[in-house]
């Protein structure tokens, strides 16, 4: 899964954490063949990210919103629904999943995604929860970033929609670096090494 264009680039042939993201913020719906996330390049562009999430603020800290029995039951749920979805590789992701997702998202995301091979109905559920106080500074964060580095993408601006604030506050330092390409370049390292390898249980 690769981070680029704040909006064309996610209309892709297979839905991945990030494009979900995006999408929540967009009302986008999309596709997804259950085969796990493959990865996409495009140009980056900067526009000022709106989030519609619900009013109030919340808690996330990842990895209490399902139990891993009930995660082994979506995979195979999952994999029962759609022929080419690996089974095994999800449930060996079970651990980075529900540290990933916020926890008041898990089981709705889940429990909707475990109906077939198509996700693009379910990722309006990070849109019916409060985001936290994590979750508003990362925003907040974010969209300076992208309102004052000309050219890179504000796709990460929509991570709190899904990701929990243990996983935010991994990348929340990346905004504090010295300039743009550093900043950058911090969030790419922090979506490639915690975001893109645990992206095939969707």
């Amino acid at each position: 899964m690769s981070f680029s264009t704040s909006r064309a680039f996610f209309l892709a042939s297979t839905i991945t954490l990030g494009a979900i993201a995006a999408l929540t913020a967009t009302g986008c719906d999309e596709e997804a063949d259950g085969s796990g996330g493959s990865g996409a390049t495009g140009s980056t562009t900067s526009t000022s990210t709106s989030m519609t999430t619900a009013t109030g603020t919340s808690s996330s800290t990842g990895g209490g919103g399902v139990t891993a029995a009930e995660f082994d039951a979506y995979c195979d749920a999952r994999g029962a629904s759609c022929m080419t979805f690996d089974v095994a590789l999800c449930k060996s992701q079970s651990a980075c999943a529900r540290e990933l997702l916020r926890d008041e998202i898990e089981k709705d995301l889940l429990m909707c995604a475990q109906q077939g091979c198509s996700a693009g109905n379910c990722i309006a559920v990070g849109d019916t929860k409060p985001l936290s106080a994590v979750g508003m500074e990362f925003v907040t964060a974010c969209e300076n970033y992208a309102d004052n580095c000309p050219g890179v993408s504000d796709s990460p601006c929509n991570y709190p929609v899904l990701f929990s604030d243990v996983a935010l506050s991994k990348a929340l330092p990346c905004f504090s670096m010295g300039n743009c390409p550093m900043k950058e370049s911090c969030i790419q390292a922090y979506a490639d090494t915690d975001v893109d390898t645990c992206e095939s249980w969707l």
